[in-house]
């Protein structure tokens, strides 16, 4: 399953300006950021089986969407198995703060050197916190893309071994740790994707 929502016109995924050097996490989620939440509680509770697998719940947010995944990150941790944060920032104090149980999970952060709408300190500034907050660099990653502006998004999901790295992750329950499990059977689907 794939819950791709899109944030309502005249609102932002948080409610801060992403222009700015920093921001302090608002008291509350927005309410794009809380819906998407619900919506994916509603797919994990059935009767019987959740619809998806809980353990294998990734974020990945491009832009607005980028501070979106710091955002859920920072409020959820113990949901998550992985992120990918495009062109993003996150309030780098509250993840230090986020220290565990339940450790926040894996993030790879992208961003363009030449980034004049989201400045890339701003993603480096997340990832060294998430190291600090005791992530290893294979748990913390940070690529850059030098010479490109804010649209990188195209190249993180041109590249079939950054799906192989968010999906080699998975959270057994919400207070344990994450996981590296084998993604042999991802490593070949994507493989012959890229083949056809």
């Amino acid at each position: 399953f794939v819950i791709a929502t899109q944030g309502p016109l005249e609102r932002r995924w948080v409610e801060v300006h992403w222009g700015d050097k920093s921001h302090n996490l608002p008291a509350e989620p927005s309410v794009a950021l809380t819906v998407t939440m619900h919506a994916l509680d509603e797919l994990l509770k059935t009767a019987c089986a959740p619809a998806a697998d809980p353990t294998r719940v990734y974020l990945a947010g491009l832009s607005m969407g980028g501070f979106a995944v710091w955002d859920a990150l920072t409020r959820w941790p113990g949901r998550f198995a992985g992120a990918l944060s495009m062109a993003g920032g996150a309030d780098n104090r509250a993840i230090l703060s986020s220290l565990g149980p339940p450790q926040l999970p894996p993030v790879w952060a992208f961003h363009g050197s030449r980034d004049t709408i989201v400045k890339p300190e701003r993603s480096d500034g997340a990832i060294d916190a998430l190291r600090k907050a005791g992530l290893s660099e294979e748990e913390a990653r940070y690529t850059v893309f030098d010479g490109q502006s804010h649209g990188i998004w195209n190249h993180v999901f041109d590249d079939a071994s950054i799906g192989v790295w968010l999906f080699s992750h998975r959270r057994p329950h919400p207070d344990a740790p994450v996981e590296t499990i084998l993604a042999k059977a991802c490593v070949t689907v994507l493989a012959q994707l890229e083949c056809t």
